[in-house]
């Protein structure tokens, strides 16, 4: 008799670690997808903000673009752990009476099934995508999710590179005019945050120049 564990003992543990792996890697991408869309958000919003240059743009997508690579290679090594126990699991059911994997496998191939260890399903099973889709895994899913954000942060990128290149040079233009209530005094608001004060007095006027709202720090009490 042997002291090793028996082969049930090892399918089971090997199920175990696989379905770990599993976990472990829709963790993974839960909390990049959650990161990464949080930052495209912010990034949209700095593009409508006239206060921003640009260069928070630009910043942002080429940190999502640095998030993005750190997120393709967690997935990459736990999927592959994820993709080794797998085999491993089918390698054990190739052994006993176990077939779970094995069973599966034609469905994962986009193959429908009519039956399950030669008993019949009650109806026919299959991956309802359409064409070439149904074959595809959580790896070829994941790799075009991750295309597609690379492409946002590259679309953000140009889109900030191109706020920078239109600003510089450029006259500031009227944001807003605020008049008093007694109407003597205009604040005019312009798209750089320059604030100027107009004071109009009988026939003459004088303007002033406040300051910018964007450099001005809080008072210290």
């Amino acid at each position: 008799m042997s002291d090793g564990p028996t082969l049930s003992e090892q399918y089971t543990t090997a199920v175990d670690l696989m379905n770990a792996t599993g976990e472990s890697v829709w963790l993974i991408n839960g909390a990049y997808l959650l990161a990464e869309t949080g930052l495209i958000g912010f990034l949209a919003n700095s593009l409508q903000d006239r206060s921003d240059s640009g260069f928070l743009v630009v910043t942002g997508a080429l940190l999502g673009g640095i998030v993005l690579i750190l997120w393709l290679a967690s997935f990459e090594r736990s999927y592959g752990f994820y993709n080794f126990r797998i085999h491993y699991v089918r390698s054990l059911e190739s052994a006993g009476a176990f077939d779970a994997l094995t069973e599966g496998e034609k469905l994962a191939k986009g193959e429908i099934v009519n039956e399950i260890r030669g008993k019949p399903t009650t109806t026919p099973l299959r991956i309802r995508l359409p064409g070439r889709f149904r074959n595809w895994g959580i790896e070829t899913w994941t790799r075009s999710l991750l295309l597609l954000f690379g492409l946002v942060f590259v679309g953000m990128l140009t889109a900030g590179a191109f706020k920078i290149g239109t600003r510089r040079g450029r006259p500031p233009t009227i944001y807003s005019v605020l008049p008093s209530q007694d109407g003597g005094l205009l604040s005019i608001t312009m798209d750089n945050g320059d604030v100027y004060r107009v004071q109009m007095v009988g026939k003459s006027t004088g303007t002033t120049f406040v300051g910018n709202i964007f450099a001005a720090k809080p008072k210290v009490n």
